[in-house]
């Protein structure tokens, strides 16, 4: 009996993740939100109080690595939620998509999986839907 196919196509930014399965005649879709704090400019690093005096110092690269902690944790998400698929095809306005695919290639349960991406704006959830069904040919 051959494999069920099962297609992913994921929407993706550092915000969330729109997840459309199609399996059989069967379309799932689910919203990943990603709960990142951003790369907002620290608060401090003012002066002292004495001239020429020492400066309070906010490492930014503390902060730089807690963001890359938790997009990382946030990618690892998406995947468990795409679960097995014979193919993902990953869209989105920025460069989340493709660091999602790098992701998904260094997964052993999707080494197999045939992998597309595509540059798109913001879409609304069934333009997405529908995106996704136009790429699969579904």
């Amino acid at each position: 009996m051959p494999e069920k196919s099962r297609k992913v196509g994921v929407w993706i930014d550092q915000r969330h993740a729109t997840i459309v399965t199609l399996q059989d005649d069967a379309v799932d879709v689910e919203t990943v939100e990603s709960g990142l704090d951003g790369r907002a400019r620290p608060a401090g690093g003012a002066r002292s109080g004495t001239p020429y005096g020492p400066q309070d110092v906010i490492k930014e690269s503390g902060l730089d690595r807690r963001f890359g902690l938790q997009l990382h944790a946030y990618y690892d998400e998406v995947l468990a939620r795409i679960g097995p698929a014979t193919s993902i095809f990953a869209f989105g306005p920025a460069r989340a998509r493709y660091e999602l695919i790098e992701v998904v290639s260094g997964s052993p349960l999707h080494r197999a999986t045939a992998t597309e991406t595509e540059a798109c704006h913001r879409l609304t959830g069934p333009q997405i839907v529908a995106r996704v069904k136009e790429h699969f040919g579904f």
